[in-house]
């Protein structure tokens, strides 16, 4: 309801923060990061909210072992020029 105030935008980034990380409320989460997303796509936080959208309910064996394949995919292309 304050979209004007000048903590509109990291008051909605944490709240998507917290549905993610506290609650665990993945879908309350997805809809504040796209919201944020759309409201703020200039923020200083849209990178987070992108990887935090991409990263939304995966365990961190899960993140890491999609850190260690991109970084496999990524040597392999170098490998090749």
């Amino acid at each position: 309801d304050y979209t004007d105030s000048e903590n509109s935008e990291i008051s909605l980034f944490m709240q998507a923060f917290i549905y993610d990380y506290h609650l665990r409320d993945f879908q309350s989460a997805k809809q504040k990061y796209e919201a944020f997303l759309k409201l703020y796509p200039e923020s200083e936080f849209s990178m987070d909210a992108e990887i935090s959208l991409e990263q939304l309910g995966k365990s961190p064996e899960e993140i890491m072992k999609g850190f260690e394949m991109n970084q496999a995919d990524s040597l392999a292309v170098d490998s090749l020029t």
